[in-house]
């Protein structure tokens, strides 16, 4: 079923919320890790998040550049969980890790979601783009969850 340029737009926008939500998370877990491997990871991931934002924006409803900073209430919920349990945790880091590789499932099934709609070549082209990026960063995150869990 095809949905409306309205509904398409939402997407892009429940995109972009989780993007910068993600972003938050990679910023938290920068200032909890103690692994100079893991904040290069997480700096790279932050950068990743913040650039398919940029690259998002044209193709969000108009209003959304004025809230762009708004973020997915869950994503914030279970960021939180996350830092106070981790705190708990000898393994931090592996816990930051195992929520952010839902957090990159996450994006790329919206961006598939968005890609199983109506939009502009030029809006498909970009998701495109972005989602291979997006599932380059979910497999360095499993990677690093598989090295961390031995």
């Amino acid at each position: 079923m095809l949905t409306s340029p309205f509904h398409r737009s939402v997407f892009i926008s429940d995109i972009i919320r989780i993007l910068n939500s993600g972003a938050e998370f990679y910023r938290e877990g920068i200032r909890v890790t103690c692994s100079e491997h893991v904040i290069a990871m997480y700096t790279r991931m932050l950068e990743e998040k913040q650039q398919a934002v940029v690259e998002l924006l044209p193709h969000a409803k108009p209003d959304l550049a004025a809230n762009q900073k708004q973020s997915d209430w869950l994503i914030d919920i279970e960021r939180r969980y996350t830092s106070f349990t981790s705190q708990l945790s000898e393994q931090h880091d592996l816990s930051f890790i195992t929520h952010l590789v839902k957090l990159e499932s996450q994006i790329v099934d919206n961006l598939d979601a968005v890609l199983d709609t109506e939009q502009s070549q030029e809006c498909a082209q970009t998701v495109r783009k972005i989602r291979a990026r997006m599932i380059q960063c979910k497999e360095e995150m499993l990677s690093l969850k598989q090295a961390k869990a031995i």
